[in-house]
């Protein structure tokens, strides 16, 4: 009896040992398979860490490469504009030198505007205005000083034109003002004491310039001044075709 217990209790330890053996190697086995598959895992996570990597690198080598790109347009795009200004510059100073020159030109031309214009043109001009006077009993004149001896005053007058009775008495601006006007109205009202040897003629006025505002002409001629403005190579009466000079 006591051997048979025994030998269940041998057969009993030798299965729980089998048991433990089987165990352990299904312990090995699971624990070899979790650590491939840890590995694994692992293994994908650093291609996946490896890939992510690469794509940031990749898009950060792209926003590198366009901010490059939009760096080198804004350069080029100011290098452009500073390349357009030193052309825009040097037309500028072109243009300067050219209409310095051009001023210069026509200040000495306004300086001969009364000989080169109105002078040549006076004659035909105080015809219409007088035609029973012969055109080639005209006299004109340019730049006529005169001295008031009473006072010493000098009056310059810078064109006249007589024929018959009448006189022509001319005022020549570069640009006509109303002021300029006025003093002209002055400059006739004293005329004869200047000019003594036409205080038995008719005194007309005149005013002449490159170009005289309409708003000048109507109000140069409500005050009876023949008004004149040059074209090419000749002067142009301003006045309506009805009007009446007045006799100063």
């Amino acid at each position: 009896m006591a051997f048979r217990q025994d030998g269940d209790r041998l057969a009993l330890a030798e299965k729980i040992l089998l048991e433990t053996v089987s165990l352990t190697k299904r312990n090995e086995l699971d624990f070899k398979k979790w650590k491939e598959e840890q590995a694994k895992r692992q293994a994908e996570q650093a291609d996946e860490q490896a890939k992510r990597q690469a794509e940031q690198a990749e898009e950060q080598a792209k926003r590198q490469a366009e901010r490059e790109a939009w760096q080198k347009a804004q350069a080029d795009e100011q290098a452009k504009r500073q390349a357009e200004h030193e052309v825009w510059r040097k037309e500028q100073e072109k243009f300067q030198a050219k209409r310095d020159k051009q001023m210069g030109e026509l200040s000495n031309k306004l300086g001969t505007l009364v000989e080169d214009f109105v002078i040549p043109n006076m004659e035909e001009l105080f015809h219409e205005l007088v035609p029973s006077v012969d055109i080639d009993d005209i006299v004109t004149y340019a730049r006529v000083k005169r001295v008031h001896r009473p006072t010493m005053q000098q009056l310059e007058i810078d064109a006249m034109a007589e024929g018959g009775n009448v006189v022509l008495v001319n005022e020549t601006k570069s640009t006509m003002k109303v002021d300029y006007v006025d003093n002209f109205l002055g400059v006739l009202a004293i005329f004869r004491r200047f000019f003594g040897e036409y205080q038995e003629f008719k005194v007309l006025g005149m005013i002449s310039s490159l170009y005289i505002d309409p708003s000048i002409v109507k109000y140069a001629a409500r005050q009876g001044l023949l008004v004149a403005a040059l074209k090419p190579g000749l002067l142009q009466v301003m006045n309506e075709t009805d009007f009446v000079p007045k006799e100063f």
